[in-house]
């Protein structure tokens, strides 16, 4: 079995999730204090991280928390609604370059699969509208059928995301050809990811990514 895997934040879409999100709940009109809260809290980490005081991945671990406690005690199915909505406006900051190659690989007969450090109800629903065989995501924790603002699991990067793909596979019960597979990702938090794979392609990537790639003769799509 060969797989496809796409990153989502900077890969498949423009920017970050969580930064769409958050405005579209805003304009929406939910719980804009917690909201609010949300974005007062992680924009310390983001404006570090664009001083290069705080790296990439502590960043994304940061924001995945932010989430998760975004949606402390909501019932899940309002969450499930809430992102299905979410995700089909998302579909307007897709790459339409990537969402081409995602399309192709598919037709190739590759497995499709979503690997991103988001949260599991954003990832699960663009997965979804994008007719994605599976995904990847961080975890979030539920008790009683609400969400408890806890992470069930470290966040879905680094090193952790192979462990997450892994299982993935895993579940399917069917080996995965990882030396003809391929990877699409932006930044250096996915390079475990890219080197797992035979054919590891770059998108728009960070300038470290980029002189890895440039190095190792990888494909780059601007």
């Amino acid at each position: 079995m060969r797989v496809a895997l796409f990153d989502v934040d900077g890969t498949l879409i423009r920017g970050q999730s969580y930064a769409y999100l958050l405005r579209w709940l805003w304009r929406r009109g939910w719980r804009r204090r917690r909201v609010l809260g949300v974005l007062c809290a992680g924009l310390p980490s983001q404006l570090l991280r664009k001083a290069g005081l705080v790296d990439r991945l502590r960043n994304q671990e940061r924001w995945a928390r932010g989430m998760a406690w975004l949606l402390r005690d909501v019932p899940v199915a309002e969450a499930e609604e809430l992102f299905r909505l979410f995700c089909r406006d998302l579909g307007a900051a897709l790459r339409p370059e990537v969402a081409q190659e995602l399309q192709a690989r598919r037709a190739e007969g590759y497995r499709i699969v979503l690997a991103s450090t988001s949260i599991v109800p954003v990832v699960e629903r663009l997965a979804e509208a994008l007719g994605a065989h599976g995904f990847v995501a961080t975890p979030l924790h539920v008790c009683d059928g609400r969400f408890t603002g806890r992470l069930a699991g470290p966040p879905c990067n680094g090193h952790e995301k192979l462990r997450y793909l892994d299982a993935l596979a895993e579940s399917w019960g069917e080996a995965v050809d990882w030396g003809a597979s391929c990877a699409y990702s932006d930044g250096m938090p996915d390079l475990p990811m890219l080197e797992r794979v035979g054919s590891p392609v770059v998108v728009d990537p960070d300038p470290r990514l980029l002189q890895v790639a440039t190095d190792r003769r990888w494909r780059v799509v601007p």
